[in-house]
């Protein structure tokens, strides 16, 4: 995985959210915080000629679910497993640090095959479910934002 620092790019940062629930009170709607949800984690991969991060991605979904029977890992221990993004300023020191916890493959995009699509960098897309994630300050002396505990 020594190559992803270098071939995976994080599209977004997925967003989270805290969804209201509705509740009736003498004619009016008063809304509370309900549950806490995490939007889907979409990274962007380069893809190289060994196709090393692509088909480590493939191998981890099959492990969840296989092609050739359907059978898979069971347990979420098993098939999740922790990433890290850092968000680095000009000089490359760590401006924001965020964890994510317990990420899963749920999509790896198509790679468009084609004549046309000469002269570009191969490129697809991998979509995470993500369970939660925190986002702590970074060591750069301009670094902002308060860690999220």
């Amino acid at each position: 995985m020594e190559k992803s620092r270098f071939l995976v790019k994080a599209a977004a940062l997925p967003a989270s959210n805290i969804t209201p629930i509705e509740v009736n009170f003498r004619g009016r709607i008063l809304k509370i915080a309900g549950d806490r949800t995490f939007d889907t984690w979409t990274i962007t991969v380069i893809n190289d000629t060994d196709f090393i991060i692509r088909s480590a991605f493939e191998k981890w979904m099959n492990s969840i679910n296989k092609l050739s029977d359907g059978t898979g890992l069971q347990n979420p221990v098993d098939y999740q497993a922790d990433a890290y993004v850092y968000q680095l300023d000009r000089s490359g020191d760590t401006l924001r640090k965020y964890h994510f916890y317990d990420v899963f493959p749920t999509q790896v995009a198509p790679i468009d095959l084609s004549y046309d699509s000469t002269g570009q960098i191969q490129e697809f897309t991998v979509e995470l479910q993500v369970l939660w994630w925190e986002a702590v300050r970074g060591n750069a002396a301009n670094a902002g934002g308060e860690d999220i505990n």
